[in-house]
């Protein structure tokens, strides 16, 4: 990697959307990865199962808010790297606050609505947002670029996934497919960051782990007719 390419990952921020599956394994491969301002924001309480199941959690950890917990966790491993916990939680009225600072935001959310109120705000705010959802032995990634990309509302109809679910996923996660979905996040972060590679702006990549497939759906540009992803084809900020 150049030395322009580890200078604009040093000075980037990135924001991670929930810590309880893919999220974990993002921050942590984003603070080896040279990014130097990682903030983290879930305010939901670890438990015992994220203890059983997520490595930057402690059995001391049970109650305190996730984001404060790997916080904690990260600075003690990265001492290199900056670590903020957001407070709270993403609502209609903060999301445009909460996104705006940030260079990239990682989509690590398990509540659907909540995945949906980050694509609107980061369309509004002119931010990336790297996408993950999880199911069981499943994952779909999708990076969204404002004004190459769909939103997210547009984006399952377009790439034919029209059985997305709108409440909070509580069970089914495997690890395994966790830790995957985390580490595309963390490369195309890397990838938006310092200017590397091919864009996927207009991809979702889709992994089925039971069958080893792996395949990706192309051509998910703005609609026209989108109040979000439209306005933001006209370029309009």
């Amino acid at each position: 990697m150049s030395q322009e390419a580890q200078a604009r990952l040093a000075a980037a921020r990135v924001l991670v959307l929930g810590l309880r599956g893919s999220g974990t394994t993002a921050a942590l491969l984003l603070a080896q990865s040279g990014v130097g301002h990682v903030r983290l924001m879930d305010a939901d309480a670890v438990t015992r199962e994220d203890v059983q199941f997520q490595s930057l959690y402690t059995p001391a950890d049970v109650g305190r808010a996730r984001g404060q917990a790997a916080k904690l966790r990260l600075s003690r491993l990265h001492t290199g790297a900056q670590f903020d916990h957001v407070p709270g939680k993403l609502t209609a009225h903060t999301a445009e606050d909460t996104i705006d600072p940030n260079d990239v935001v990682i989509d690590a959310l398990d509540d659907w609505q909540a995945k949906l109120l980050a694509s609107d705000a980061c369309m509004k705010t002119w931010r990336p947002l790297v996408h993950a959802g999880v199911t069981a032995f499943n994952f779909q990634l999708y990076t969204m670029v404002p004004g190459k990309s769909a939103c997210l509302r547009c984006v399952f109809s377009q790439a034919g996934l029209e059985d997305v679910p709108t409440t909070k996923t509580e069970s089914g996660r495997f690890e395994p497919i966790c830790t995957m979905a985390g580490s595309f996040q963390a490369l195309e972060t890397v990838k938006l960051v310092a200017r590397l590679g091919a864009s996927a702006a207009d991809e979702m990549v889709t992994f089925d782990g039971l069958r080893r497939t792996l395949q990706s759906v192309h051509g998910l540009t703005p609609r026209s007719d989108c109040p979000d992803c439209g306005r933001r084809l006209q370029g309009e900020r």
